[in-house]
């Protein structure tokens, strides 16, 4: 029989529009058609190609890694860094050791050795030392924004387009606001972090597991080469999840409120990820870094490392906020074209952003 692949972006917008049935029912274990595994299928049949799939996903975990990583010796810093893959970039960032830094976190919709493609993830994490806060800002990919040389666009095509130079110049341009470091990171990134230290535990609901299994039934299948029933989830509650169901669970748009809720998610994933890394010992903390490292596109160094020492020092007594653009009521629906968009209040949200980073 041959096998059917499905978009899991374009189902997922269905499962919003209520195209499809997702059988959220309390008491119900899986949200797949079939409990028993599927006879294997003939391997002679030619197979289609599988499609690359938005990463939409919180890297916070990736930051909180970087950051961890302090606790290392100077000589496994090195080592760690030396690992990574060069960020081509020509902005000039301003010093680690400066009283705010900024670094974006960039998931692109791809796969594998290929960072390349749109920004579907932007979360820029601030550090402000005068004011012992660490701000994680979410900027939604839908923004419409006037990008430099292509006119106007969804903010998730100004990565695509002229890689981490263009992203910097648009979010200046559109918003006032700037980084100093970039991390570029892939879909199947965040499922090795997480694995690499070892699974988060969260609390789901009946209709969460549901949602995650169709998810992970999915990808599976359309991502990662596996029998569609693996590591679906058998129960809610509070469960331990490993980097595939966590990339489920933050993957989730099928509530009301969809994207607003999948960032609630997301931000209770990375809450998880803290307590996790936290309890690591540092030869935990070393080995996980060292999985993860190779993955990671990045112009963040060693020395940047050194820098932020002090904050590492000290980072229990940092406070460690959200915030979102837009926020509610700075923003309104509208088209570019065909497609939709968010029509933000660029300068309220400047604003509101800097209240939240220095009050």
């Amino acid at each position: 029989m041959k096998k059917t692949y499905i978009d899991l972006d374009e189902y997922l917008e269905e499962l919003d529009e209520g195209r499809h049935q997702t059988g959220r029912k309390p008491g119900k274990t899986y949200a797949h058609p079939h409990p028993q595994k599927p006879e294997p299928e003939p391997e002679e049949e030619e197979q289609p190609v599988k499609k690359k799939h938005p990463i939409r996903n919180f890297f916070r975990l990736i930051l909180i890694l970087l950051l961890a990583g302090g606790i290392l010796t100077g000589v496994e810093v090195n080592h760690l860094f030396s690992l990574t893959q060069p960020l081509k970039s020509s902005f000039e960032g301003g010093s680690a050791s400066a009283d705010e830094l900024s670094v974006m976190m960039v998931g692109v919709d791809t796969r594998g050795s290929d960072y390349e493609g749109r920004s579907d993830t932007m979360l820029m994490v601030t550090i402000s030392r005068s004011t012992k806060k660490i701000l994680i800002t979410s900027v939604m990919r839908d923004i419409a924004s006037e990008i430099p040389g292509y006119g106007t666009a969804k903010l998730n095509a100004a990565y695509a387009y002229g890689g981490i130079d263009l992203l910097h110049e648009t979010l200046e341009n559109q918003l006032g606001l700037s980084f100093d470091r970039a991390v570029v990171v892939n879909f199947t990134t965040v499922r090795d972090a997480v694995d690499a230290i070892g699974g988060i535990d969260v609390t789901i609901d009946d209709e969460e597991m549901a949602a995650m299994n169709q998810i992970i039934w999915i990808m599976n299948q359309e991502v990662f080469a596996e029998p569609a029933y693996y590591d679906l989830l058998e129960t809610s509650g509070e469960i331990h999840l490993n980097g595939k169901q966590a990339l489920a669970y933050a993957r989730d748009r099928t509530s009301a409120r969809s994207d607003f809720d999948r960032t609630s998610r997301q931000r209770t994933m990375v809450q998880a990820c803290m307590d996790r890394v936290r309890s690591l010992n540092p030869l935990q903390l070393q080995q996980a870094m060292e999985k993860i490292m190779p993955e990671l596109v990045t112009d963040v160094t060693a020395a940047d490392m050194a820098g932020l020492l002090p904050v590492l020092l000290s980072f229990s007594s940092y406070s460690v906020m959200e915030f979102s653009i837009p926020q509610d009521g700075t923003y309104t629906s509208g088209y570019i074209g065909e497609q939709q968009a968010l029509i933000i209040d660029a300068e309220t949200n400047r604003q509101m952003w800097e209240d939240a980073l220095n009050q």
